[in-house]
């Protein structure tokens, strides 16, 4: 679904790109984009390029063009700090696309730690989001756009690219031009 994403919503051209929490075949797809500067992130990873802490990270402010984050945000207790780590490193034209585990319209969290696998799924989320994240963002200094892939997408992508489950939405963000 990313890549066919990143077609509609991305200008053609070179690009400044940062991968958060890696995955093999997006890399490869980025390494493969002709002009793009392609950046790995995450805090253990041995395959991401550089290790750092979403909520603090090394690199200059307004340094790229596209961040990917993809099934990150319900690892991170301090969340808006996170998103608002994302806003700080776009351009002020920069997209960040985000993806998280949504269930329903309000965020669950706050359980102890022995029950996170239980109420959210794995035992390293500290929630499951509803779509009231959009506000998380907000405060973040976000400006954020949803996207829902049963809308999005045509009936015969759907079908062709299994785009069900999780990655239901995507939420494209941008620096707020209000912050």
């Amino acid at each position: 679904m990313l890549p066919l994403v990143m077609e509609r919503e991305l200008p053609s051209g070179p690009l400044n790109v940062l991968e958060l929490a890696p995955k093999a075949c997006f890399t490869n797809y980025c390494q493969e984009k002709p002009g793009w500067n392609y950046i790995s992130s995450d805090l253990d990873s041995p395959t991401a390029m550089v290790h750092a802490d979403l909520r603090a990270m090394p690199f200059e402010s307004a340094r790229f063009d596209v961040i990917v984050c993809m099934h990150v945000m319900e690892h991170i207790k301090e969340d808006v700090l996170a998103f608002s780590e994302i806003g700080r490193m776009l351009k002020p034209k920069g997209l960040g696309i985000i993806c998280v585990p949504v269930r329903g319209e309000v965020t669950q969290e706050g359980a102890a730690k022995q029950d996170w696998e239980r109420l959210y799924g794995q035992e390293d989320h500290v929630r499951y989001y509803g779509l009231d994240i959009e506000g998380r963002m907000k405060r973040a200094g976000l400006d954020v756009h949803r996207i829902d892939a049963l809308t999005y997408f045509s009936p015969d992508d759907l079908s062709r690219h299994a785009l069900r489950g999780d990655d239901r939405y995507l939420f494209l963000v941008s620096p707020s031009v209000n912050s």
